[in-house]
């Protein structure tokens, strides 16, 4: 009796034993995934308090008193996530590292959620699998704008689609914004045929509202026509659409015959490799205007600069061309760029204070930059007062230079939180005084001097 309850003994061990070996195989060759490693560990921690207390267990059951057991249990276990996620919505989440994660990841996939249940509604996304549907909102940026901000300009790089995810933006023509050519609501996308074309975009996009947009670089989007067969499709559809023949040929100045031709070599590309091959665009790059930047007047803070940062910001900057008589941009709207005028002349109207003379700038003067760096609205409107070309830089870019060009972001970051930014908002004629920057602000170049249309002065002008 004795041996037999030896062996007995000694084989369950074994058996308990070699859960840690047999363990250690299987996660040799199946890794799980983190719901799973969650169920196995409540599991074992299930287990091991039926271990711990197997005496108040086992009379439970031998009384009987097993439903209210069960009932205690799952009772407990209910207040208990119920306790920790009133903890954790106030803040407790921070109380170790893994509630911490656990509540980031926990917002993120909720937030993920929201974004795929609203991208799945707009016709553009309709069909794509959930694999697809996650690539995109990963990469999506939401940001707000307020009402009467530009969101694009016609003639921006496409570098991006969107889609509104709340309020409403106008669609306006390049040379037109009197009346807008389309109204779109919540779930709608824009923006879409530039990046599908690789043409820059041919519209001006502003908030009709207060408007929240979702942001899909072209980079994920190319790399879904890579990836994604149910996308491959609805682009291949579009590309033999009358709507994208009607795009290139009213929207974009080309002819008929070279717009299907386009189509037609881009669908097979499409369906061969996953590409559509870019056209070739004719805009000067910002490197041409390289040897100048550190000279443009009335934002002093390219002087001086390393070659290295300099050339970073003339590869973003953007080349347009306005016409006599066009609005850059208006009194009151969100300053969203900067403008560097290369040729032609501009004026600034405060049209509130018509009985003042405009001030006129010219070659290598900037405007619009103390409302740009603030981010605040224009004070002036700036009109062509003849056929002029500017440099633009949008707030993204500023926004990728702050992270890349040290000594550039120093000078910028030394200088926004500066008082004189709400002062300089509440005097006449301003839209862009930077007053007393202090040398060390400007490197070893020294104080820059800028013309304001009155002589000489001490004090730097950000236009």
């Amino acid at each position: 009796m004795s041996e037999s309850l030896l062996w007995t003994a000694f084989w369950l061990g074994i058996v308990s034993a070699v859960s840690l070996p047999l363990g250690a195989l299987v996660s040799h060759y199946w890794t799980p995934s983190d719901r799973q490693t969650a169920v196995l560990m409540a599991f074992g921690g299930g287990a091991l308090l039926a271990a711990l207390t197997i005496d108040l267990v086992g009379s439970a059951l031998e009384r009987g008193h097993f439903n209210a057991l069960a009932l205690g249990a799952v009772g407990g276990g209910l207040l208990f996530v119920f306790l920790n996620q009133v903890v954790n919505d106030a803040g407790g989440f921070l109380r170790k590292t893994s509630t911490t994660f656990y509540h980031l990841r926990h917002q993120e996939h909720r937030r993920l959620k929201r974004i795929i249940s609203q991208v799945a509604r707009s016709d553009l996304f309709t069909g794509l699998g959930e694999s697809d549907y996650k690539a995109l909102a990963a990469s999506f940026a939401s940001v707000d704008f307020p009402k009467g901000s530009v969101i694009f300009e016609a003639g921006d790089p496409p570098d991006a689609a969107y889609i509104v995810a709340s309020g409403e933006v106008e669609i306006f023509g390049r040379t037109d914004r009197t009346k807008p050519l389309i109204r779109i609501g919540p779930n709608q996308a824009f923006g879409w045929y530039s990046t599908l074309t690789g043409y820059p975009t041919s519209d001006t996009a502003i908030a009709a509202t207060d408007s929240c947009v979702w942001i899909i670089p072209k980079e994920t989007l190319d790399g879904l026509q890579r990836s994604s067969a149910a996308y491959v499709q609805i682009v291949h559809r579009e590309l033999r659409s009358p709507q994208t023949l009607g795009y290139l040929t009213e929207r974009q100045g080309m002819t008929a015959q070279a717009a299907g031709t386009w189509l037609d070599q881009a669908a097979q590309s499409l369906m061969r490799s996953g590409r559509i091959p870019r056209p070739e665009t004719t805009a000067p790059q910002g490197d041409g205007y390289l040897r100048r930047l550190a000279e443009v007047r009335r934002f002093p803070f390219f002087a001086g600069l390393p070659a290295d940062e300099l050339d970073l910001i003339a590869n973003r900057l953007i080349f347009k061309l306005h016409p006599e008589g066009e609005n850059l941009f208006v009194q009151g709207q969100p300053a969203s760029r900067l403008f560097v005028l290369e040729r032609g002349r501009v004026s600034l109207i405060d049209p509130q204070h018509s009985y003042q003379e405009p001030e006129t700038l010219g070659a290598d003067d900037a405007l619009g930059g103390l409302s740009f760096l603030a981010g605040a609205k224009h004070t002036t409107t700036a009109v062509a007062t003849e056929d002029c070309a500017t440099w633009e830089l949008r707030r993204s870019d500023l926004d990728d230079l702050l992270r890349r060009a040290p000594r550039f972001a120093g000078r910028i970051r030394a200088f926004v939180p500066a008082p004189r930014i709400s002062a300089a908002h509440d005097g006449a004629r301003r839209d862009g005084w930077c007053a007393d920057l202090h040398s060390e602000n400007l490197g070893r170049q020294g104080r820059s001097k800028a013309e304001n249309g009155h002589g000489q002065t001490d004090a730097t002008h950000v236009r």
